[in-house]
């Protein structure tokens, strides 16, 4: 009874660091791929990269929901945090856009 709950937990730690690089991976990439389809020049460009976060924040969620292998935890898990990277990096953008310098 004891092996059977020890082997359950094992590998619990190397799970959970997959899962946090999943959201270093999804930071990443996230802010990268948007910006190929943002410029600072045009602030509804920035807007719009704010708004499809949410889309991505969103289907990161809704898959995390409905996974059941932990290859597809680790896939929406980027999704997700991609979305929450790219709200974070464009958001602030437009408040340095539109912010006085004093």
């Amino acid at each position: 009874s004891d092996n059977a709950a020890g082997g359950a937990m094992e590998g619990s730690s190397q799970r959970l660091g997959i899962l946090f690089a999943s959201v270093g991976v999804g930071c990443f990439i996230g802010p990268l791929i948007m910006d190929y389809f943002t410029h600072m020049d045009r602030a509804e460009s920035l807007e719009r990269a704010c708004v499809s976060s949410f889309l991505l924040m969103s289907v990161g969620c809704y898959g995390l929901s409905r996974v059941e292998s932990f290859l597809w935890l680790c896939a929406f898990t980027s999704v997700r945090s991609a979305g929450s990277s790219v709200v974070w990096v464009h958001s602030t953008l437009l408040l340095q856009k539109f912010s006085s310098a004093k």
